[in-house]
């Protein structure tokens, strides 16, 4: 890998947390969300915390291979979980563009 392309990956992981964020808290309301940015940083951080720790001790314990399936696991069940909250009808009468409602931003 360059050095040129370390800032333009970084740039892009900055960015996908960002709309991750934004995404995850535009259904809340303005009084409660700067209780949700901090659950989801709290979130965030011990989810890098305990997945890392998880999957040193599944490679000590089984193999190499063993992270990955761990982390291919987990994967599918977010993929489901996320499919499955996303099927749901949900009111998007707060966004500004696809609902109008009296709590439009």
């Amino acid at each position: 890998m360059k050095d040129a392309d370390l800032p333009k990956n970084k740039e892009v992981r900055d960015e996908v947390h960002c709309s991750s964020l934004g995404m995850s808290i535009e259904s809340i309301s303005h009084e409660k969300r700067a209780t949700a940015m901090g659950m989801y940083q709290a979130l965030y951080a011990i989810g890098m915390f305990v997945g890392s720790f998880l999957a040193g001790v599944l490679n000590s314990l089984v193999g190499i291979a063993a992270g990955f399936y761990f982390s291919s696991v987990l994967g599918v069940i977010a993929t489901w979980l996320t499919l499955f909250w996303n099927s749901r009808d949900r009111s998007y009468d707060r966004h500004p563009v696809l609902g109008a409602g009296e709590n439009n931003i």
